[in-house]
């Protein structure tokens, strides 16, 4: 019945998007690998899933109005299409536990988003690995949010690690 409802909700936002309503950009990961533990901390054979996100306008060269935009986060289970769930909660449901980062001004243009802070915030005794999927809302100022994520994967420590780049893909809206 979660899983009708999600996809009814994406559908509703889709439809919107397309027709004007929604004034949002959204993305999708469709790839998140996190398993806990921190490579920056020298933990071996773990996975980081990290979206950097930047906002540049009002900065040199750029232009821009520097109203502001507003980055949501939603996590699924790879699996089911669900909701990721984490210690009996919903990570990043947009409602019970929402994920949500403002970016404008001159002293927050940018954000870090480790997913593995994300799953804590409900599990603190997160130890495990999740393989999941997320869509990213960007409301306000989308145009001028810059964002890159990278999976980082350490083998025996810090110093021994595969990285992966990926940008977020736009999710294209009908055509009016």
């Amino acid at each position: 019945m979660k899983k009708l409802a999600t996809l009814a909700v994406m559908t509703a936002l889709l439809v919107f998007a397309g027709a004007g309503f929604v004034r949002a950009a959204s993305f999708v990961i469709p790839h998140i690998v996190e398993k806990s533990g921190l490579v920056a901390n020298n933990v071996p054979f773990t996975f980081d899933t990290t979206i950097f996100a930047d906002y540049v306008a009002g900065q040199a060269d750029v232009g821009g109005t520097n109203t502001g935009a507003t980055i949501e986060v939603f996590l699924y289970n790879n699996n089911t299409g669900a909701f990721l769930v984490r210690n009996g909660q919903n990570v990043c449901d947009g409602s019970t536990h929402v994920c949500q980062f403002n970016l404008g001004g001159a002293n927050n243009r940018k954000a870090s988003i480790r997913i593995e802070d994300l799953i804590l915030a409900v599990d603190p005794g997160f130890n495990a690995t999740v393989l999941a999927y997320g869509i990213l809302t960007v409301g306000g100022d989308s145009a001028n949010v810059a964002m890159q994520g990278f999976v980082t994967n350490s083998h025996t420590n810090a110093f021994d690690v595969a990285v992966f780049g990926f940008a977020p893909v736009p999710i294209a809206a009908a055509a009016n």
